[in-house]
C-alpha cells in the first residue's frame, strides 16, 4: 500500500490542539496525561515525512508559540516534583523537536530561535541522561552539535559541508557571516566576540554531556577525547575547571566499580591533573581522588603498580591527612612486607587520628590477620579505646576470632570469659536494654542447661543484674527492676537459696512488688526471705511496710517489734544501718497516716539511739507525727491584742502550718512536744561543742527548724499562757544557737515580749500574791538579760521602725511589772516612753489602764498617762476626738471624786474642764461626741449641787456655770436639759442670795 504523507498544516493544527490540552490537564499522573504525551510525540515525529508547503509566517508563529508555551508549562511542574523524570524528558524533547523543525524546514529561522533551540537541547539532553535514556540524549546532543572540530577552529570561516541542520554550526555560521559583513568597528567586534563566547560555552556543555553519555555506554576512548576537547576550552572558561575535574572523578568511580581499573586510573589521573594547583579545588577532594587512584593501582596489579600506589597515597596524605589514607599506606606496607617499626608507626598515627572509625579499626585488625602480622598490640589498645561503648563488642569479637585463627587458645579462652560480662555492661551502658535482656536470657538458659558459668563469672553477672535493677528502681521503673532481679534469682542453684544473699535478693524483689501493688506475691517472697535469715531487721521492715500498705495495723506493730528485737541483738552505734530503718518506719507511718505505729518506732529510737544527729532526726519525725494530731487555728484573745502591736516581720520566715487542734486541745500533746523540742535543744548544745564548721552550720539549720515549731506551738496554745510562755522561752534559747541569722535580735526580742506577755497574763489569772510577785520579777529578769545581749548587737537591726516598736513593747512590759511591784522606777519608765520618737497615744492609754489594776492601784501614774495620751491626740493634725473624749472622760472620772476634799485637785479638775471646753469650742466643734459633752455637763452640774448643799456657794455657782456652758455646746440635745437647768440655776442663784439650800440635781 502506498504511503501518503500528511499535510503540514494539518499537523500544525493538531499539534497546537494537543499542546493546549497538555497545558490544561491538572492531574499529571493520569492515563489521559500520558496518552496526550505519546500522541503529541507521534505528531512531532510525522513532521519529517510531511509534505512541506511554502513558508508561512503564521504557521511559524504557531509552532514557536506552542513550543515555548509547553516548555514554560513543564518547568514549574518539574520544580514542584509533579511529573516524573521520564515525562519531563519527553515533554522537553517535544519542544526541542518543534524548534528543530522550524530551524531545518522551509521556514526561515532567526538567531534567537536557534539560540533557544540550543538551550532547549542542552536541558533536554540532561533530562534524558537523568532517565538513563542514553540514545535519546545522544540524538539531541548530535542535533545541537555534530562535528566539534568544525566549530572550535580558530578561524572565522565555517565548513558548510556538515549537516546544515545542526544548531551550533548554524548559529556560529550566522555570527561569522555578520562579522565578515561588518566594518571593523570595535563595538560590533565586542558584541560578536561575546556571542561567539556564549556559543563556545554551550559547546563546552554539549561536549561534557556527550562525554557522560559515552562513558555510560562504556565508550571510554570517545569519552576521553570529548573531555580532552573540552579541556582545551578551559582557557576561556576557567571557572569550569572544578566541574570538569569532578566529572573525571565520577568517571573514575564508575569505571572502578565496573572493575575497569586501567580506565579508572586514566580518569583519576586526569581528575587530579585538572585540580592540581587550581584555586577553588578543595584539598580534601584531591586527597580523595589520589586515595581512589592508589586503590585502583592496587586492584589493577598490586605487585607491578605498588610503588605508584604508594606515591599516590603519599601525595594524598600530603594534600589532606585522612584515616583512610593512613589505612592505604598500612595496606601497601604490608604488601611490600615492610619492617615492624614502619608498620607500628602507621598504626600509631591511625590510632591517634580523630577521624578513625570502628569499621576502619576492624578492617585494620582483619588486614593484620590476613598478612599474619598480629604481633602488634593494636587490638588491645582498641579494646581500651572502645571500652563502655556500643562498639566494644565488635572489636572484641574480631579480636577473639583472630586469637583463635592464630591458635592462641589459652588467651582466647581467658579473653572470652572477660568479654562475656563486658558485652552485657556495654549494652546496658548504651541503653540497648532489649538486646541486654535477650543476651542475659541466653546466658541464663545456657547456664541452666549444661553450659555452667564459672563462679567468678556468675558473681559478676549477679553484680551487673543488681546494679541495673537498682538504677531502674531509683528511676521508679519497678517492673524493669523486678525483671533484672529475677534474672539474678534464676542463676541461683537450689543449694544456694538459703543464704544471706538470697535473703537480700528476695527483699529487693519484694520491694519492687510492693511498689507495683502486687501485695500477695510480695508476701510470699518476704516469707521466703524470713526463712533464709531471721536475724535481718530489713526483712521485718519490708513486712512492716507491706502491712501498712494493706492497713494491717496489728501485723505492722508485730513486725516493728521483731525489727526492734533484731536490733537489740546487735551493737547499737551511730553507724548502724538498722537504726535508720526505725526512722524510715516512722516516716512511712507518717506518710500513710499510721500515727500510733510511727510514734512507737520513733520513741524507741530516741530512747535507745546514741548518735545525737540521728536522734535529732527522730525527734523531728516524732514532732511531725504529734503535730498532725492537733487541729486548731485559733489564737487567744489576750495574745491577739498584743500581737496586733507587733510587725509581721517579727515572725520567722517560712512559717510552718502544721498545727490543727480541736476546740478543747489536749494539753498533754503540747507537753510531749515541748519535751521533744527541749530534748532537741539539749542535743544541739552537745553537738555545738564540736569545733567542726560544717557541724555548726547543721546546728544552726536544725535550731532554726525547732525554733519555728516552738514559735508556732506557742501561738497555737489557746487560753494557756503558761504553755505560751514555755514555748517562747524555748524559742529564745534556740535562737541563741542560730548564729548570725538575719533578724535574729528582732526575733529574740519578740520571744522576750511573748514570754513577758505570758507572765503578765498568768499573774492576772492568779490570786496568790507571792506567785504574782515572782512572775513580775521574772518579767524584769527576762528584760534585763535581753538588754545586756541586745544592745551589744544593736547594729544588727536593719529596720529602725521595728526596733522602736519592740523597744516600746518591752518598756510596756517592764512598766506593768514594776508598777504592780510598787517599784518607784515605774514613773521613770513613763518618762522614758516620752523620749521615744512619736509615741502613740494608745501606749499611754495602756499604761493608764495597767496602773489602776490590782495590785498596783496607782492613780497618779494613771492620770499622768491619760494626760499624755490626751496631749498626744491633740498634737495630731487630725485628732481622733472619739478616743480623745474617752481619755478625758477617764481623767475627769478619776479626779472629780476628790474635788470636794482637796483644793488643789479641785483646781486641777476645773482646769481640765476649761481645757476641754476650749477643745470643744475652738478645735473639735461638732466632731466631739455629744454624749461625752452630756456626761461632762452632768458631772460638773452635780459637782456644783454638791458644793451648794455643803454651803460652798461660790464653788457651787462656778461648777453649775461650767455645766450651763457645756449645755450651750450641745448640738442637738440641748432642749432636753435647757429649761430644767435654767430653772434650777435660777433657784440656786436665788437661794444663794437668801442662803436657802437647793436640792435638785441631774441624773447621770
Amino acid at each position: 500500500m502506498e504511503f501518503i504523507p500528511e499535510k503540514r498544516d494539518n499537523l500544525v493544527s493538531s499539534l497546537y490542539d494537543y499542546v493546549q490540552k497538555l497545558c490544561s490537564v491538572k492531574d499529571c499522573l493520569s492515563d489521559c496525561w500520558f496518552d496526550l504525551i505519546e500522541k503529541t510525540t507521534e505528531i512531532v515525529g510525522k513532521f519529517k515525512t510531511s509534505i512541506r508547503d511554502h513558508e508561512d509566517s503564521e504557521t511559524t508563529k504557531t509552532l514557536e508559540d506552542s513550543a515555548v508555551k509547553l516548555w514554560n508549562h513543564v518547568v514549574p511542574l518539574k520544580i514542584q516534583g509533579s511529573i516524573s523524570n521520564t515525562s519531563n524528558a519527553k515533554l522537553r524533547n517535544i519542544c526541542f523537536m518543534i524548534l528543530n523543525e522550524l530551524n531545518t524546514g522551509v521556514y526561515s529561522s532567526t538567531d534567537s530561535m536557534v539560540k533557544r533551540q540550543i538551550i532547549m537541547g542542552i536541558k533536554t539532553a540532561r533530562a534524558w541522561i537523568e532517565c538513563n535514556e542514553l540514545e535519546s540524549a545522544e540524538t539531541v546532543l548530535n542535533i545541537s552539535h555534530q562535528e566539534m572540530c568544525h566549530i572550535i577552529l580558530p578561524t572565522h570561516a565555517l565548513d558548510t559541508k556538515s549537516s546544515s541542520g545542526q544548531c551550533c554550526e548554524k548559529l556560529l555560521s550566522s555570527i561569522i557571516e555578520k562579522y565578515n559583513n561588518t566594518s571593523n568597528d570595535e563595538h560590533h567586534n565586542n558584541i560578536m566576540e561575546k556571542q561567539r563566547l556564549d556559543i563556545d560555552k554551550d559547546i563546552f556543555k554539549i561536549l561534557t554531556y556527550k562525554a557522560e553519555v559515552a562513558s555510560a555506554q562504556k565508550k571510554n576512548e570517545a569519552a576521553l577525547n570529548l573531555v580532552l576537547t573540552a579541556k582545551e576550552m578551559l582557557a576561556k572558561f576557567p571557572k569550569e575547571n572544578s566541574y570538569l575535574c569532578m566529572l573525571c572523578y565520577n568517571f573514575g568511580v564508575e569505571t572502578y566499580q565496573n572493575e575497569q581499573f586501567e580506565e579508572s586510573v586514566t580518569w583519576l589521573k586526569e581528575s587530579y591533573e585538572l585540580g592540581k594547583g587550581r584555586l577553588g579545588i578543595d584539598p580534601k577532594n584531591q586527597a580523595r581522588t589520589l586515595r581512589l587512584l592508589a586503590n585502583a593501582y592496587l586492584e589493577w596489579d598490586s605487585k607491578i603498580y605498588c610503588d605508584k600506589a604508594m606515591n599516590a597515597v603519599t601525595l594524598a596524605n600530603t594534600e589532606y591527612l585522612h584515616a583512610a589514607g593512613l589505612y592505604l599506606k598500612l595496606r601497601i606496607l604490608l604488601i611490600t612486607k615492610e619492617s615492624s617499626s614502619a608498620i607500628t608507626s602507621v598504626l600509631n598515627e591511625i590510632y591517634k587520628h580523630p577521624d578513625t572509625t570502628v569499621d576502619l579499626d576492624i578492617n585494620i585488625i582483619n588486614l593484620l590477620r590476613k598478612h599474619n602480622r598480629y604481633e602488634f598490640d593494636y587490638p588491645v589498645k582498641l579494646l581500651e579505646k572502645y571500652d563502655n561503648t556500643p562498639n566494644f563488642s565488635k572489636i572484641a569479637s574480631v579480636h577473639l576470632e583472630t586469637l583463635l585463627y592464630c591458635k592462641h587458645l589459652s588467651q582466647a579462652k581467658q579473653f572470652s570469659e572477660d568479654i562475656i560480662t563486658a558485652d552485657l555492661q556495654t549494652l546496658l551502658y548504651c541503653k540497648h536494654l532489649s538486646q541486654a535482656k535477650h543476651f542475659s536470657e541466653d546466658i541464663i538458659t545456657g547456664h541452666n542447661t549444661g553450659r555452667v558459668l564459672e563462679p567468678n563469672i556468675k558473681k559478676q553477672f549477679h553484680h551487673i543484674f543488681w546494679e541495673q535493677a537498682a538504677t531502674d528502681f531509683e528511676a521508679e521503673r519497678f517492673g524493669e527492676a523486678l525483671q533484672w532481679y529475677n534474672y539474678s534469682y534464676s542463676l541461683f542453684s537450689p543449694s544456694e537459696r538459703c543464704d544471706s544473699n538470697m535473703s537480700k535478693l528476695q527483699r529487693n524483689r519484694a520491694s519492687c512488688l510492693i511498689s507495683l501493688n502486687q501485695f500477695s506475691q510480695a508476701e510470699e517472697i518476704l516469707n521466703e526471705a524470713e526463712r533464709c535469715d531471721k536475724s535481718a531487721a530489713a526483712t521485718y521492715y519490708l513486712i512492716y511496710k507491706l502491712s501498712l500498705s494493706q492497713d494491717k495495723q496489728e501485723r505492722a506493730i508485730s513486725s516493728l517489734q521483731k525489727m526492734v528485737d533484731c536490733i537489740k541483738t546487735e551493737d547499737i552505734n551511730s553507724e548502724s544501718p538498722d537504726l535508720s530503718l526505725i526512722c524510715l518506719a516512722a516516716q512511712l507511718a507518717l506518710k500513710l497516716n499510721s500515727h500510733v505505729v510511727g510514734s512507737l518506732a520513733i520513741e524507741y529510737f530516741i530512747n535507745n539511739g546514741t548518735d545525737d544527729g540521728q536522734i535529732l532526726i527522730a525527734i523531728r519525725c516524732l514532732l511531725r507525727l504529734q503535730l498532725s494530731l492537733t487541729e486548731t487555728n485559733d489564737t487567744p484573745d489576750w495574745l491577739t491584742c498584743k500581737l496586733s502591736l507587733i510587725e509581721t516581720n517579727d515572725a520567722p520566715a517560712g512559717k510552718i502550718s502544721l498545727i490543727k487542734t480541736n476546740d478543747t486541745p489536749d494539753w498533754k500533746i503540747y507537753d510531749k512536744m515541748y519535751e521533744m523540742i527541749l530534748l532537741g535543744y539539749n542535743k544541739l548544745l552537745v553537738i555545738q561543742n564540736k569545733c567542726d564548721e560544717d557541724i555548726r552550720v547543721v546546728v544552726q539549720d536544725e535550731s532554726l527548724w525547732f525554733m519555728k515549731i516552738a514559735w508556732n506551738l506557742g501561738l497555737k496554745c489557746k487560753d494557756n499562757a503558761e504553755k505560751t510562755k514555755d514555748f517562747f522561752t524555748l524559742c529564745y534559747q534556740l535562737l541563741s544557737l542560730c548564729g548570725n541569722e538575719i533578724n535574729k535580735i528582732n526575733r529574740q526580742k519578740t520571744c522576750i515580749l511573748m514570754v513577758c506577755f505570758s507572765c503578765l497574763q498568768i499573774a492576772r489569772n492568779t490570786s496568790d500574791n507571792q506567785t504574782q510577785k515572782n512572775l513580775f520579777e521574772e518579767v524584769l529578769h527576762h528584760i534585763s538579760s535581753f538588754k545586756k545581749q541586745a544592745y551589744m548587737d544593736d547594729h544588727n537591726f536593719t529596720d529602725q521602725s521595728i526596733k522602736e516598736n519592740s523597744d516600746m513593747l518591752l518598756v510596756l512590759c517592764e512598766f506593768e511589772a514594776r508598777v504592780k511591784l510598787g517599784d518607784q522606777l515605774a514613773d521613770k519608765l513613763l518618762e522614758k516612753l516620752l523620749s521615744l520618737p512619736q509615741p502613740d497615744s494608745k501606749t499611754f492609754e495602756i499604761i493608764a489602764a495597767v496602773s489602776i489594776e490590782a495590785p498596783a492601784n496607782n492613780k497618779d501614774i494613771s492620770m499622768k498617762a491619760l494626760k499624755l495620751a490626751i496631749r498626744t491626740h491633740l498634737q495630731l493634725q487630725q485628732p481622733d476626738y472619739t478616743r480623745c473624749s474617752k481619755d478625758i472622760h477617764s481623767l475627769i472620772q478619776m479626779s472629780i471624786g476628790d474635788v470636794t476634799c482637796d483644793n488643789i485637785i479641785k483646781e486641777e479638775t476645773m482646769n481640765y474642764y476649761k481645757e476641754t471646753i476650749d477643745v470643744i469650742e475652738n478645735r473639735a466643734k461638732e466632731e466631739y461626741p455629744e454624749m461625752e459633752i452630756v456626761w461632762l455637763m452632768t458631772k460638773a452640774w452635780n459637782c456644783g449641787i454638791h458644793f451648794y448643799r455643803f454651803g460652798n456657794f461660790d464653788e457651787a455657782e462656778r461648777w453649775c456655770g461650767v455645766g450651763l456652758h457645756l449645755l450651750s455646746l450641745l448640738p442637738s440635745m440641748k432642749g432636753n436639759y435647757q429649761d430644767k437647768m435654767n430653772t434650777v440655776y435660777g433657784e440656786i442663784l436665788s437661794n444663794i442670795e437668801s442662803n436657802k439650800p437647793a436640792t435638785t440635781s441631774l441624773e447621770e
